[in-house]
């Protein structure tokens, strides 16, 4: 059927899937997720407390997902919540939005204890730990300020990388580092 692909480009309206899936549930069909055959189940085992909105915050949802002007991350997030408002089951909404069912027991809990907010936005992430203490990037804007070495019309980022290593400023730096420190620092 056409829900595996409506939301793997993320650019379909939540209701035109929602509204097919509800069809399908009440005409009691099946429904298929990447090659599998579900079958709408309504056992006591899968009924669960209801996940409700409030109409300010519904309603914000429902905005965003119809305007597709921010990222495709968010776009899921928030259709999460919207199926998980609309009574919509674990499985079937890790079958359409194609997620993991931990993704979405996260964002429902990141929401009840957070709120819409911090539902949506992406949590910072650990990464590796900066190259360039605020010292040594003073130290590469201030070098910026000055004129280029004779033979050179301009900075570049390799003779960049030669200069702060000559002024001592650092040991080992990659002109990669440099673009990188200019990227996040330069206004």
């Amino acid at each position: 059927m056409m829900i595996q692909k409506l939301f793997r480009t993320d650019v379909q309206p939540l209701e035109n899937v929602a509204v097919r899936l509800r069809y399908q549930k009440q005409a009691g069909r099946q429904f298929r997720c990447d090659g599998d055959t579900h079958q709408h189940a309504t056992t006591m085992n899968e009924q669960k407390a209801p996940f409700v909105l409030c109409d300010h915050d519904r309603e914000t949802l429902v905005n965003m997902t119809r305007r597709l002007r921010c990222s495709p991350r968010k776009l899921i997030r928030a259709r999460i919540l919207l199926l998980s408002h609309d009574g919509f089951r674990d499985a079937e909404i890790s079958a359409l939005l194609n997620v993991g069912l931990s993704t979405i027991i996260r964002i429902r809990k990141r929401f009840r204890e957070e709120g819409l907010c911090a539902a949506l936005e992406e949590r910072p992430r650990s990464g590796a730990p900066a190259k360039l203490t605020k010292e040594q990037c003073e130290a590469l804007q201030r070098l910026m300020e000055q004129t280029p070495p004779e033979g050179n019309r301009q900075w570049s980022l390799r003779l960049l990388a030669t200069q702060m290593k000559r002024m001592q400023v650092v040991d080992r730096i990659s002109h990669e580092t440099i673009r990188l420190a200019l990227k996040k620092y330069a206004a």
